[in-house]
Formats: C-alpha cells, sequence, structure tokens
C-alpha cells in the first residue's frame, strides 16, 4: 500500500516500508537542486549543469527540446548572458517520487525574480515573477544521483500557486 509520507520539505510517495531507505537519496538530490539554486544565482551555467547526465533531455519554457549536457550548458549561458541575466531563482520541493530505487522523478516550483527582459512567450505574475513547474528525472549512477530529465513549463496566469518557501 502506497501513503504520502511528509519528509522535511517535501513529500514522496512510496510503500511506507521503504521511506527510510531512500533517506541519504532524499539528502543527496536536496544538494543537487541546492548547487542548481547556488549555480543559476551566480549566473554560472557550469555550476548549474554540475549534476547532469550526459544524455539528459531537456525541454525549456519555450517548449525547445535538446539532449546533451553540452546543449544544455550553451543554452544556460545564452540565457545567464541575455534575458535572466542576474536574476534570482528559488525552488521549492513539491514531490519526489521513486519509482525505482535508482530512478527518482522531483517536482518543484520554481521562481525568478529580477527579469529585466521578458521573453515574450512567458508570462509574469501579478508580482513581477516568473513561475515554472519543473520536473527532473534523476538516476542514479556509479558516481552519485544525475539529473537525466529536465522539463520546465511556465505556469499560466490563473493558476494558484503557493508563495516561494511556503510548499
Amino acid at each position: 500500500m502506497e501513503e504520502r509520507v511528509a519528509d522535511r520539505d517535501c513529500w514522496t510517495m512510496q510503500r511506507s516500508a521503504d521511506v527510510n531507505a531512500h533517506a541519504a537519496d532524499l539528502d543527496a538530490i536536496r544538494a543537487i537542486l541546492d548547487r542548481q539554486m547556488i549555480g543559476w544565482n551566480a549566473g554560472n551555467a557550469a555550476m548549474y549543469a554540475g549534476d547532469l547526465h550526459d544524455d539528459i533531455v531537456f525541454t525549456n519554457i519555450r517548449g525547445e527540446s535538446f539532449r546533451g549536457a553540452a546543449g544544455f550548458i550553451k543554452q544556460h549561458e545564452i540565457i545567464f548572458a541575455t534575458i535572466f541575466r542576474g536574476t534570482t531563482a528559488s525552488q521549492d520541493i513539491e514531490e519526489i517520487v521513486f519509482p525505482a530505487d535508482d530512478v527518482a522523478i522531483a517536482q518543484l516550483l520554481t521562481c525568478v525574480t529580477g527579469i529585466a527582459q521578458m521573453p515574450p512567450h512567458a508570462l509574469l505574475d501579478v508580482k513581477g515573477r516568473l513561475r515554472t513547474r519543473l520536473m527532473q528525472v534523476f538516476v542514479k549512477q556509479p558516481d552519485g544521483w544525475k539529473v537525466a530529465g529536465y522539463h520546465n513549463v511556465d505556469v499560466k496566469r490563473g493558476v494558484e500557486l503557493p508563495e516561494p518557501g511556503m510548499v
């Protein structure tokens, strides 16, 4: 039987007997998410992408799809030099699920502030922030967890979201 189990700042959906089995994995994934935010807020694409799988598949908020860590880094170098230059980002964990012991799916709510040049396709919320839902798929490798999938969509007006830090 599956149940939702509160675990610090996220929810995990798994068999209740397995909750403690993933405690170290959750800590490792949280550490990756923390490093991502440090990299974003420094405008450092390589740091933001420091835990990627070489064959990552990713979709950005425009709906463009790419494959490979080099492409991910290049796209982030471009946006950190242009539309997201000097921005601040945060992400809240809505949920992390483990469909297998070596696979985790994280559903995140992100918030980007300080946008000087908003991309024409995305909408800011009423407080001038870009809010997105970001799904990251993690795979456990011999050297630790790696991000193998990254799908980011902007949240449209009218969708109710908690304030950042309130998830």
